[in-house]
């Protein structure tokens, strides 16, 4: 399967794409005929048939259809000799404003700490709507060459930069919506969230039709129970979905996402509420680590594990080696049926040097760093399917007929292929139509 084979089709012709593999856990098929790969990895054997931008019908292959079903004369088929079938990725952790400053300005020791410092000093010297769009408009262009369609971002909402960065982000939410939905959530110390400033920032974001968000960064702060209840309140009031940083850290006194949870439950707040990061799960005692996830587990909180940042800030000290991962208790809430979500947070910036909105490669370090690598197609639904769902969106990230052909096609047979090399020849499909994966040149981010 190469992209000349594509190539070679007709604008707007129908596909068969024969011989595709899809984890199972991202099909809606009603007939799940499932065999293991060498690897383990569960898969499906199946013909994907495409019409007008859609998918037409499914056909496994171990299961006769109709001559005049299977008919190749209304497709011009493709053989992906076994090659895997992904919907598009859908990233729900991102912070846009800030990509692609870190070669401008340094983050001096590489701690959270510093970051946050760092990022106000760049946000005086630099941050005009022209900076913003460029730097924003270019991280979108590297999302969607590698194949995805859906992104939420945490945007700045300190007043002296908030307007400015909501209005660039607007403008391309509606210059990008064919190509990628965007979703906005304010970000800024929960502590900041007190009384008239909770009030008025939940009215602008209800008014920018976004989710309500903040960072807890001290959780035993005596205060933030209140706080927590007068947010929720004020989200249940604008119907709107909350969003929290929360124990990014490893001190394994910061109980951020327990104090999350028993808020959601004592206020029995009813919209989806995401929580990201809870590094500091992972530094507690098994019985603080099992209180707090029967609480979440109780509450329908969903998590979103941002492993590539994490492992960049998390245990940093100079001229020592880390001596833990950073990121969150994965396995343990998977085996409470907690919903996971993996994506990609920061990308080239002052919180993360490193990093291109390539859900694939969240996806791979993630398996590595977290030994994921058992039940794969249990994760893939963390960069796909669970992400969807929590931002909502009109159709499920799954494979399925009557959805739209927004689809991604390796080349890779199985879980080992696919993640052992960074996929550079795969192959992107919106609408059914051909997509050029070509990534922009950072020259672009040039003065």
């Amino acid at each position: 399967m190469t992209i000349t084979t594509f190539n070679d089709l007709p604008n707007g012709c129908n596909l068969r794409l024969k011989n595709a593999r899809v984890p199972s856990t991202l099909l809606e098929y009603p007939h799940k005929k499932l065999h293991s790969s060498p690897d383990g990895m569960i898969l499906l054997d199946i013909d994907i048939d495409i019409a007008d931008g859609r998918i037409e019908a499914l056909h496994h292959l171990s299961e006769p259809s109709p001559a005049d079903e299977r008919s190749d004369n209304h497709y011009h088929s493709v053989d992906l000799d076994s090659g895997q079938v992904w919907p598009c990725f859908i990233d729900v952790h991102t912070h846009l404003d800030k990509s692609h400053i870190s070669g401008r300005t340094l983050n001096p020791d590489g701690t959270l700490l510093a970051a946050i410092q760092a990022e106000a000093t760049d946000q005086s010297n630099f941050w005009s709507e022209d900076d913003l769009s460029k730097r924003m408009n270019f991280a979108l262009q590297c999302a969607y060459a590698h194949g995805t369609r859906a992104i939420r971002s945490h945007l700045c909402c300190e007043e002296a930069v908030r307007d400015k960065i909501w209005h660039v982000f607007q403008q391309l939410r509606v210059a990008w919506s064919d190509k990628i939905e965007l979703q906005p959530v304010s970000i800024l110390n929960v502590d900041l969230c007190e009384g008239d400033y909770g009030e008025r920032l939940a009215d602008f974001v209800a008014a920018q039709d976004g989710v309500l968000g903040c960072a807890i960064l001290d959780s035993e702060n005596p205060k933030l129970p209140a706080i927590l209840d007068h947010l929720l309140q004020l989200a249940a009031e604008r119907s709107l979905d909350i969003d929290f940083h929360a124990d990014e850290n490893g001190n394994p006194a910061s109980h951020g996402l327990r104090e999350i949870a028993r808020a959601v439950l004592r206020n029995d707040f009813q919209q989806t509420v995401l929580v990201g990061h809870c590094c500091s799960l992972a530094q507690q005692n098994p019985e603080d680590i099992n209180n707090t996830l029967d609480m979440v587990a109780d509450s329908n909180i969903n998590i979103v594990s941002l492993p590539l940042t994490n492992l960049y800030l998390q245990d940093r000290k100079r001229g020592t080696t880390p001596r833990w991962r950073g990121i969150t208790c994965l396995q343990e809430m998977q085996a409470r049926n907690i919903p996971i979500a993996l994506a990609s947070d920061n990308c080239r910036d002052l919180f993360n040097f490193f990093g291109d909105y390539d859900m694939h490669q969240v996806l791979a370090n993630s398996v590595l760093c977290g030994h994921l690598d058992k039940h794969i197609e249990n994760w893939a639904t963390a960069v796909a399917t669970t992400p969807s769902e929590i931002m909502q969106l009109s159709e499920r990230a799954t494979i399925k007929v009557g959805s739209f052909a927004d689809l991604i096609l390796f080349s890779a047979r199985s879980f080992g292929e696919l993640l052992s090399r960074p996929q550079i020849d795969r192959v992107l499909l919106r609408r059914g139509q051909l997509v050029d994966t070509a990534v922009p040149d950072y020259r672009l981010l040039d003065e």
